[in-house]
């Protein structure tokens, strides 16, 4: 027996190592990964990310939430937030947004009105405009902001590029 030890030592070695090899491709088979992720965040975290889109450490932003979904072709993220408008200003001029205005339709497509990622998102603010533009790395950013009620909603979305294998 101590003649053949190492040989059956190795062998087992290679065939653990086979079976390492291919468990996650039949893991896969069986138990497909979801092509859809959501999250949502917490709203202290939501508050922070917030402050740093608006590129605004001093903001108050209070009453935050948000959303993040990504699937194998995009990703979006829809906030709600209360804020004052000196943030809403700089980001806006910061991003250079266009001002257009704000209709039915508009809602119902870029904002989700008719089909919302959660129950707390209600993009219709009584505002007759909404901003839109793109940041640095090309999200397109949607965003309406009621300076009356201190209230806004933003929209970040993506096109994600396959990456090859």
């Amino acid at each position: 027996m101590k003649k053949y030890f190492l040989q059956i030592l190795m062998g087992l070695v290679i065939l653990f190592g086979l079976i390492l090899s291919i468990t996650p491709y039949i893991a896969d088979a069986i138990f497909p990964a979801s092509e859809e992720e959501i999250r949502q965040a917490k709203s202290r975290d939501v508050a922070h990310a917030l402050k740093a889109i608006f590129q605004s450490p001093d903001a108050e932003i209070e009453d935050a939430h948000a959303i993040h979904k990504k699937t194998a072709t995009s990703k979006t993220a829809w906030f709600v937030f209360r804020t004052t408008r000196k943030p809403m200003q700089r980001f806006i001029h910061a991003r250079h947004l266009e001002q257009k205005d704000l209709t039915a339709e508009i809602l119902k497509q870029q904002f989700y009105l008719d089909n919302p990622p959660d129950q707390w998102w209600k993009p219709d603010l009584g505002t007759e405009t909404y901003f839109v533009g793109q940041d640095s790395e090309n999200n397109s950013l949607r965003l309406i902001y009621n300076s009356r009620i201190k209230r806004g909603v933003l929209v970040i979305s993506s096109q994600l590029t396959p990456q090859p294998h």
